[in-house]
């Protein structure tokens, strides 16, 4: 008997193991970022201490180049990059806007690992309200894992200027480390900003997606700038101003506009706004948006109705009403990285040394939140009355040609030669020998002109009247001063 010839095929069962495609890109190309803050008192501005340490996620876009977000980047002292297989690099800010509180860091070589070029990551769109979405993160045992949210509402915020974007909030106990990424089915859809009463605070990915096509492109212009405040008026309401002009819809009041951005020279205070692109507001001065919900209508001048950022030179169709007439006014829109002209007369955040003049004892400083914080703490409004009614009445510029800064007296050395003057402490100056001085650059100028004029005195009144005077021939006693305090200049003035 012939045997045929039997082939038995063992199909083997097996699992090819297959990497979480979020896992893939974090590995690949998130990084760590450490560094160390230097910190300058806002008092004693020629004293300067080590600050925090700080960690955070960042990016890697390219060879040399890493996206993070600023914070407290613009004080550090040294900036570590550390890769996923452990190489650590020094870092060096390459293009940082503090707008939108974000950066680029060149690293000092370029980095050899594997990592996926941005125009080839798997970017979703901004999620929308109820969307479940997914933050990645490796846990302190150094494991992938994975946390599920619900997206609760968008808000508008501003991190340090005017300019006003959308972020998205996740509801949450726990804080996660900045930069996290934010994913949903599989696409990267943003990145976790901040942490605050239980809420996480998240840039959506259109913003990143935007600052990152311009840097690419070599040529990043910024988000344009509002800088234009909106008071509502409700038709129903039978608000007087709308009863007046026989307005038949709501509208929003110009309340404030300030100088140097895009609308300063089109748009007055007093002129009532019925139409930003065609589109009117509701009621509150508010507006319907398709993924952000309800919003501020001013949100229109920076974004679209589609989502879309508003581009530099862009421009927009604005209806007012002014003086019983209609306009129909075409806006070209600028941003702040474009427009280089400063807006705040006190300015909200201040990085590096600021300018001082200590003399006879006296330190004079410009005002800024920085200082108030340092000196009152979070309660400063109310144990810094004048200061804080000046810093809501005077805090933004109101025309093109305002320049000055608000002049006070951090502090006062303490020697013989100024006894009795610590009551001018925290005191705005009026005049300086009976003239108003703009500010440090030109206390300093007249300092020294009247120095060279060989005058004696110089007197100096402040908010309240009171008047203190600087003998300038016991200029002897000013450099003793500077020695006992280890001062090594008296003045430090930006030009």
């Amino acid at each position: 008997m012939k045997y045929g010839r039997y082939f038995v095929l063992f199909f083997l069962s097996f699992t090819i193991y297959t990497q979480d495609p979020i896992q893939n890109i974090i590995e690949k190309n998130f990084v760590d970022i450490q560094y160390t803050t230097i910190r300058y008192s806002s008092i004693y501005p020629w004293i300067s201490e080590y600050g925090n340490e700080y960690n955070q996620y960042g990016f890697l876009i390219h060879s040399e180049f890493v996206l993070t977000q600023c914070d407290e980047l613009p004080n550090a002292v040294d900036i570590f990059v550390k890769t996923q297989k452990n190489h650590k690099l020094k870092a060096l800010i390459y293009l940082m806007d503090i707008e939108i509180n974000l950066c680029i860091l060149k690293l000092e070589k370029k980095i050899t690992e594997n990592f996926i070029f941005w125009n080839e990551l798997p970017l979703g769109e901004d999620p929308n309200i109820k969307q479940k979405v997914e933050i990645g993160f490796f846990n302190d045992f150094k494991n992938f894992e994975k946390k599920s949210f619900i997206v609760s509402e968008y808000i508008i915020t501003s991190d340090f200027g005017f300019t006003k974007l959308p972020v998205f909030i996740l509801n949450n106990q726990k804080a996660f480390k900045i930069f996290s990424p934010i994913f949903s089915d599989n696409k990267m859809i943003g990145f976790v900003s901040y942490f605050n009463d239980n809420k996480i605070f998240n840039i959506p990915i259109s913003r990143i997606d935007f600052f990152m096509k311009g840097f690419l492109n070599q040529k990043y212009e910024g988000f344009v700038v509002q800088g234009i405040e909106f008071e509502e008026l409700d038709y129903e309401e039978e608000n007087p101003i709308i009863q007046y002009y026989r307005i038949d819809q709501n509208a929003c009041l110009v309340k404030n506009v300030l100088p140097n951005t895009s609308y300063y020279s089109y748009i007055k205070k007093g002129d009532i706004v019925l139409s930003i692109e065609n589109l009117k507001p509701l009621k509150k001065c508010m507006y319907y948006d398709p993924k952000l919900g309800i919003q501020k209508f001013e949100l229109l001048f920076s974004r679209s109705i589609t989502g879309s950022y508003r581009k530099n030179q862009e421009e927009i169709v604005v209806e007012i009403l002014r003086d019983e007439q209609k306009f129909h006014l075409k806006i070209p829109l600028y941003s702040v990285i474009r427009n280089q002209n400063y807006f705040e007369r006190i300015p909200w955040k201040s990085y590096g040394r600021q300018p001082y003049i200590v003399f006879f004892g006296v330190v004079f400083i410009e005002l800024n939140r920085n200082f108030l914080w340092e000196r009152f703490g979070k309660d400063w409004r109310s144990k810094a009355i004048e200061l804080s009614y000046l810093y809501d009445t005077k805090k933004n510029y109101q025309t093109p040609e305002e320049k000055d800064r608000i002049l006070i007296v951090s502090d006062v050395l303490p020697h013989p030669i100024n006894t009795g003057y610590r009551e001018i402490r925290f005191k705005p100056v009026k005049t300086v020998n009976q003239k108003t001085v703009q500010n440090l650059k030109e206390l300093l100028f007249f300092i020294e002109q009247t120095k060279k004029q060989n005058q004696n005195f110089i007197e100096v009144e402040f908010s309240d009247g009171k008047k203190i005077f600087f003998d300038l021939t016991k200029e002897i006693e000013h450099n003793k001063i500077l020695k006992q305090f280890n001062l090594m200049e008296w003045y430090y003035v930006i030009d």
